[in-house]
């Protein structure tokens, strides 16, 4: 980043920024479908866009859906910001012999990185459930389901005397 200028860091007690001007324009509804959001496309996108963005009846409003969007943007870059912070400082320290001969500073201060990412993870995570845009893997967690099963079964048999 040497010769860039870095955005100031957000701020969780800040406010978040108006939505830019003019790069989105809302489309009426027709014939009782949910209004859709375009990015000023051209006619024959705007059909297929119109297509695409339909919304079940249920889906949450536009504004909720922004606020969270904007909601994750200030967590990851709070988050980020703070941990390429640490990861600098993490690598300047590798460069001094005393760090080798007492590493414990430089394993808290990866400790605090897993530390930020897991809860930066997890905030956004909570944000989109809000929402209902949380990110699910069906295989992943059949998977899971299949070792506890094996798990189970093996504590069974232990249980019964056969391991």
């Amino acid at each position: 980043m040497t010769g860039t200028t870095r955005k100031p860091e957000p701020s969780l007690q800040g406010r978040h920024p108006p939505p830019p001007r003019g790069e989105e324009e809302a489309r009426p509804a027709t014939q009782g479908q949910q209004p859709i959001i375009a990015d000023n496309h051209r006619s024959e996108d705007l059909t297929m866009a119109t297509h695409i963005s339909r919304r079940p009846a249920d889906a949450p409003p536009y504004e909720e859906l922004l606020e969270a969007v904007r909601t994750m943007d200030l967590y990851s870059q709070d988050a980020l910001n703070k941990i390429e912070g640490l990861a600098k400082l993490a690598l300047v320290s590798l460069e001094s012999p005393s760090t080798y001969l007492d590493p414990r500073s430089l394993a808290e201060t990866l400790k605090t990185i897993v530390y930020l990412a897991q809860d930066t993870c997890n905030s956004i995570n909570c944000t989109a459930e809000g929402v209902r845009g949380d990110y699910t893997n069906d295989a992943d967690r059949k998977a899971s389901g299949r070792r506890h099963d094996a798990m189970r079964a093996a504590q069974q048999q232990i249980a019964n005397g056969r391991g």
